[in-house]
């Protein structure tokens, strides 16, 4: 294949270029890693001088505090996590729970339990049965050999579980997190057979987390993740204080997925890799991409990449041409033409600098989506259309508008908004005699019984010349 075809080809799919572009990394930082080994451990050894630097240099070009900047840029969080998430607001109760269970385990009800009960609670069990398989499928999720094993699981599981659980609901998030920490012992039951030639025991919720970071590699990957590295340098084991660095999220799951199958060949080729289940890692993340492929969690997510790409590149953020924004809400869109937010952006995107029939009709599609659940907003968003457009919108939606406004306390906007409607020529006989009662009724409320007159008169004309 050519290279300008090739180039046509990803200009068409824009998704898959940034797919490819993310794995590219991949292998190059794998590649850099192999090869300048030595660097990266020297690094580590002078990370805290490196950092120091590094936050000083940020500190004057962004013209900030030197403390700022350490607070900014500095985490104490040891595992990757997406930076202000925040769009959707669903309280993420499931991950919460899974966390309280684990270490109520740990700490509480492992070590009060009999040696004889806890060896059947991993998998594979001490005594194999037609019971304890299916238990210690599920059980052995809920144990870890100590607080070093606990502490970075659960750190993962926050990370990862509580930006999926507010994309795919409760229920979904602990079903696949069940479902893919039993393909991961499965996985692993198949390779220890096939390298050991017996049946090897694990315990850990390092395979369902896995499944996370295979849906999260899925229904995330546009994201940019903020990846911890040691500021401390080899003296963070004890302190984990790190740098955020900002990487996509596709390129950490890669990384991570690289490093479990590099250590899972070894452990084929019959060299000794410790006590990690890196199969069970393996096969948790694999199973997770084929869940979110079979659910259609990828549309979901180029859907929330266009809306992230266009808030960006409107907002003037990440060096994107507000064409590159305009775009992208307008593809978001064709998809779902009722996200009130979509269409707010780009009917402010539209109206900018002039008013337009195109702005006008994106408002007015807004502001009924948002009658149908947040009335507040909806009479909020139609006068910041008002004060742009200076002209009414269909009558029927105004004059409900207007009904609004004396609601929340709005009296003068409300009479604003129907002496606008009494200017339209084609408005109808019934809409305009309530137009012109509302008046006379709203100006008497406010104190101005000339006003509160004159509005009746016309009333009483308009009656008798319908009549």
């Amino acid at each position: 294949m050519k290279l300008d075809s090739i180039e046509e080809y990803f200009k068409a799919h824009p998704e898959r270029a940034f797919i490819a572009k993310a794995l590219a990394l991949v292998i190059s930082l794998k590649l850099l890693e192999s090869v300048f080994y030595l660097w990266w451990l020297g690094i580590l050894v002078l990370a805290p001088v490196l950092v120091w630097c590094l936050l000083r240099v940020i500190s004057i070009h962004q013209d900030k505090s030197f403390i700022r900047v350490i607070f900014e840029n500095l985490t104490l969080i040891p595992a990757p996590y997406i930076e202000r998430d925040s769009k959707f607001q669903i309280f993420p109760w499931v991950t919460y729970l899974l966390i309280a269970v684990n270490v109520f385990n740990h700490y509480l009800l492992i070590p009060s339990l009999p040696e004889a009960i806890t060896e059947n609670l991993v998998f594979v069990p001490q005594d194999i049965t037609f019971l304890t398989i299916p238990i210690s499928l599920f059980s052995n999720m809920f144990m870890h050999a100590d607080n070093w094993h606990l502490g970075g699981n659960m750190a993962f599981l926050w990370a990862l579980g509580t930006v999926l659980e507010k994309r795919i609901g409760h229920s979904w998030l602990l079903g696949l997190y069940l479902a893919s920490g039993v393909a991961g012992c499965l996985l692993f039951l198949i390779m220890g057979v096939w390298v050991y030639g017996y049946m090897p025991s694990l315990l850990g919720a390092s395979g369902a987390i896995s499944g996370l970071m295979g849906i999260y590699a899925v229904r995330c990957y546009f994201k940019t993740m903020v990846f911890p590295f040691p500021v401390l340098g080899l003296f963070s084991f004890v302190v984990p204080l790190n740098l955020k660095v900002r990487m996509n999220a596709l390129v950490v799951v890669g990384l991570f997925f690289w490093s479990d199958l590099s250590y899972g060949m070894d452990e084929l080729a019959g060299i000794d890799v410790g006590n990690v289940a890196y199969w069970c890692h393996i096969g948790g993340l694999l199973f997770g991409m084929l869940l979110a492929y079979n659910m259609n969690l990828e549309d979901e997510a180029i859907q929330e990449k266009r809306i992230d790409t266009a808030r960006a590149a409107l907002n003037g953020k990440d060096w994107l041409d507000r064409d590159v924004g305009e775009n992208a809400v307008r593809e978001y869109l064709k998809q779902d033409e009722t996200d009130v937010e979509a269409l707010l952006i780009l009917a402010r995107e539209v109206s900018k600098y002039s008013t337009s029939e195109e702005g006008r009709a994106l408002y007015q599609k807004a502001i009924v989506l948002l009658l149908q659940v947040d009335t507040e907003q909806a009479l909020s968003v139609f006068r910041e259309y008002f004060n742009k457009y200076l002209k009414p919108l269909r009558p029927d939606i105004q004059f409900r508008i207007a009904v609004l406004a004396e609601k929340y306390g709005q009296d003068s906007f409300a009479s604003q908004y129907l002496e606008s409607l009494l200017n339209l020529e084609d408005l109808g006989a019934d809409l305009h005699e309530k137009c012109l009662f509302h008046c006379a009724r709203l100006c008497k409320k406010m104190g101005l019984p000339d006003a509160a007159e004159m509005y009746k008169e016309r009333l009483e004309s308009f009656r008798v010349a319908v009549q």
